[in-house]
């Protein structure tokens, strides 16, 4: 028995011995799976981040300038439109404004960059536009002792920022600037420009109101501007109507930019209004001669109303249209009358939207007046009914008013007007002097203010509005750039 045990532990200690050919089969297949479960090489992972990332370069380095600053982002937000660096700006703005997660935040922005759309537009008015002191070269004024047909009218108004006092006789006007802000030292004031002139004989013609606001251009003088400064002013409503289809959320915010931006608009062009539609944006207001609407499709219209009639300029597909409609005396008495309608009388009120207007008729039992207007919703609407029938309620308009939307163009049937001549003009309309136009342009500038209509019983004095005494200017060195 015990041989058998240390038998068997013998044959467990001896290892067996392969043959050649077996072991070196043995060692291939170890081999083989050995190069099948090689491993990969793994990439850096800074490599991996450059594939990642590489799409967003463009929105990285606009991120860095928004948030990193430097020269180049310094210099992009100090420009204006027409600049080379103002895509840039823009680019930047819309940056913070997707970064502005939070309501206020974007609301706080928002304010930031309209104002700044506004001091652009400002500033380019400055730049561009020429203020002169009188309408009238030096030297063309007769003497100060000459006989005249007009009263001399002093118009003086105190804004927020600067005193403006304008002077007119006989169709000469002249303006300058002082610090003054009482009656006193206004004369004062005009005593050391024009000595010539007695306190009485101001005092007679002063008339002092305050403004209420900061001046603006046509404040200050008459008004010139290049077609070079008129395009660049442009340019700059344009962007700052851009900016509010981007940013404007409701239409509070989209109508008061507008009033704004009609008040800086004005201040170069006279009374102006500027609004902007589904139909495209409309310069000019209900009280003007000339309304300009550019259209977001390329057209345009121009219409112009005289004392007889309405003249409606379209240009769509390079084709010109000219339409008039005539306004005879019987139908401007009754808008007058309407407008002085009793508050207590029967009325009925329609309103037709169409793609290009919105026609208004009002029936006052058989008297009927219409109008056509550029307001498209309901309150709009209600307001420009309020505006030709002050006397009626807002209350009173709402509760008549029917609305009905006509998705065409409208004929002239639909206002009342009948079309004249419609052709389209190869070249523009020859013979049209522009120096008469330009001439014309102050004669109106000129009259544009009515004077006091007063007259002494003795020779009124006419003073020489073209020349100033430069040895008595005082305090008032700022006005006019001196």
């Amino acid at each position: 028995m015990e041989k058998e045990i240390i038998l068997s532990k013998k044959i467990e200690s001896i290892s067996p011995v392969l043959l050649p050919e077996v072991r070196a089969s043995m060692w291939q297949k170890i081999e083989s799976s050995l190069i099948k479960s090689k491993p990969q090489p793994t990439p850096s992972p800074f490599l991996v981040g450059i594939l990642t990332f590489r799409s967003m370069t463009a929105f990285i380095l606009l991120l860095t300038l928004a948030l990193g600053g430097g020269a180049t982002a310094l210099a992009s937000d100090a420009a204006r439109p027409g600049d080379l660096l103002f895509p840039l700006d823009r680019a930047l703005e819309d940056v913070h404004l997707n970064l502005a997660f939070s309501t206020p935040a974007r609301e706080a922005l928002t304010k930031k960059l309209t104002a700044e759309r506004l001091q652009e537009l400002r500033d380019i008015i400055n730049e561009e536009v020429t203020i002169s002191p009188s309408n009238v070269s030096a030297g063309t004024v007769a003497t100060s002792t000459d006989e005249v047909n007009t009263a001399l009218s002093i118009d003086t108004v105190v804004f927020n920022d600067t005193t403006v006092i304008r002077m007119e006789q006989d169709g000469q006007t002249f303006y300058f600037e002082t610090e003054a802000t009482t009656t006193t030292d206004v004369i004062v004031a005009i005593l050391g420009r024009f000595p010539i002139l007695t306190v009485d004989q101001i005092t007679e013609a002063l008339t002092l109101s305050i403004g209420d606001r900061e001046s603006m251009p046509n404040d200050k003088g008459v008004i010139v501007l290049s077609n070079g400064g008129e395009k660049r002013i442009n340019h700059a409503v344009e962007e700052i109507l851009h900016f509010l289809d981007k940013t404007s959320d409701n239409d509070s915010n989209r109508k008061n930019l507008m009033a704004q931006l009609s008040k800086e608009v004005s201040g170069v062009t006279g009374k102006a209004e500027v609004r902007h539609n589904k139909d495209g944006v409309h310069i000019g207001s209900a009280d003007s001669k000339v309304e300009i609407t550019m259209g977001d499709d390329g057209t345009s219209q121009v219409s112009v109303r005289g004392s007889g009639d309405r003249i409606r300029v379209e240009e769509k597909d390079d084709a010109v249209s000219v339409r008039t409609a005539e306004v005879s005396d019987k139908n401007e008495e009754k808008s007058e009358s309407s407008q002085k309608v009793d508050a207590n009388i029967a009325f009925e009120v329609e309103a037709k939207i169409f793609n290009d207007t919105t026609v208004v008729k009002m029936s006052f039992g058989d008297q009927v007046v219409s109008f056509t207007t550029v307001d498209d919703t309901k309150a709009d609407i209600i307001s420009a009914i309020k505006e030709q029938f002050p006397s009626l309620t807002e209350e009173q308009i709402s509760s008549q008013l029917k609305i009905e939307v006509e998705n065409r163009q409208s004929k002239p049937e639909d206002s009342g007007k009948k079309e004249v001549i419609v052709a389209p003009l190869i070249a523009p309309v020859v013979g049209t002097s522009t120096e008469e136009q330009h001439d014309d342009g102050n004669k109106r500038e000129g009259d544009s203010y009515e004077s006091k209509d007063k007259q002494s019983d003795s020779n009124i004095t006419n003073i020489k509005l073209g020349e100033e005494d430069h040895s008595s200017r005082g305090n008032d060195s700022k006005a006019n750039g001196d």
